[in-house]
């Protein structure tokens, strides 16, 4: 008797049922495991999802047999059972060849529509040898641009880079990485006179045909000659080598010429890499030193003139002390590694 009660409050334990912390697990895998909700063939995160979820749900079973034997569950293993039980059902569902239409985001509706359009005839053929989810990786090119033109603060932060091209004057203006073209048509709208060029290898042919209805707008596979302004939007923090990247576009400027630079050197998203972010408080101490004045701040970017001559070798110094103070100022609050950064590069 006096062994037994002994060993009541450890058997409590070992068999009281999951509370607080499972429930916030479940919920988790529940909201995880249809990711992403407009793909055709989710396998790997169902798979994830499924896998998680019938784990769970073995655990718990087995601690509701311990403590209920086969009586009806308590709410709490109940609500957690069928959580699980939701998570591998929509898993598996996810995992079929063909999700139901009704389950689809209307945005891959709109781009099989698009995807119809003459002008556009031949350029992705959805066909059965070619696999979804190929086809949806050559659609995030266009997604990207459709969401971009329809999105109000990008659609406001272009307007901002607009106006400010607009007031130079220029004759003549590059978007390097422009592209499905939204601010170089805004640009060539704004400056009639002005030749405008967005400098992509490989455009989408949708982007293609609407700069047709811009006449002073063109697209080129790089830069070709002169021009009084170059434009660069979110496009070093996607490079390897974004200082040399740099260099050899800012070749292209007129002496006294603007560059429009706006960078975001930080993890938001996965295509920005790593190996940039310590240019997060020192990009404009290294394009001083190539020859690149910084002379105004727009929307969220900053305007450049070009001097004179470009000094590569002065800004790969300046690269080289921001590497090695990154790991020191990357902890720290912008309010305090931004004027540190500056002071020990100067």
């Amino acid at each position: 008797m006096l062994e037994a009660s002994l060993l009541a409050p450890a058997l409590a334990r070992r068999s009281a049922p999951p509370r607080g912390l499972p429930f916030w697990v479940f919920a988790a895998v529940l909201l995880l495991s249809p990711l992403p909700f407009a793909s055709v063939y989710p396998v790997w995160p169902a798979v994830y999802g499924v896998l998680i979820a019938m784990a769970i749900l073995a655990l718990v079973l087995q601690r509701w047999r311990l403590r209920r034997g086969l009586t009806m569950p308590q709410p709490t293993v109940l609500a957690a059972s069928l959580l699980a039980l939701a998570v591998i059902g929509w898993g598996f569902a996810q995992s079929l060849p063909g999700l139901l239409s009704a389950w689809q985001h209307p945005v891959w509706e709109q781009t099989r529509e698009l995807l119809q359009l003459p002008e556009l005839a031949g350029a992705l053929a959805l066909v059965p040898e070619r696999s979804a989810q190929v086809a949806t990786h050559y659609l995030t090119y266009l997604l990207n641009g459709l969401f971009i033109e329809q999105h109000a603060q990008s659609l406001d932060n272009r307007r901002g880079f607009t106006d400010w091209v607009a007031a130079q004057s220029p004759r003549r203006v590059a978007d390097y990485g422009g592209g499905f073209g939204g601010l170089a048509r805004m640009i060539g709208a704004a400056c009639p006179s002005a030749e405008v060029e967005v400098i992509e290898p490989h455009p989408h042919p949708l982007a293609i045909e609407r700069a047709r209805r811009s006449p002073n707008v063109h697209y080129r596979p790089a830069l070709d000659g002169e021009y009084d302004i170059l434009i660069a939007t979110d496009v070093f923090e996607h490079v390897p080598d974004p200082l040399g990247l740099a260099a050899e576009t800012a070749a292209a400027l007129k002496p006294g010429g603007h560059y429009l630079i706006a960078n975001c050197f930080q993890p938001v998203i996965l295509c920005h890499l790593p190996q940039t972010f310590h240019f997060r408080h020192s990009w404009d101490r290294a394009l001083r030193a190539l020859g690149l004045e910084p002379t105004e701040a727009v929307v969220y970017g900053r305007a450049f003139q070009r001097r004179g001559g470009l000094n590569l070798e002065a800004a790969r110094a300046i690269e080289h002390r921001s590497r090695r103070l990154w790991p020191l100022t990357r902890p720290l609050p912008g309010r305090i590694a931004r004027p540190l950064t500056k002071a020990l590069l100067n």
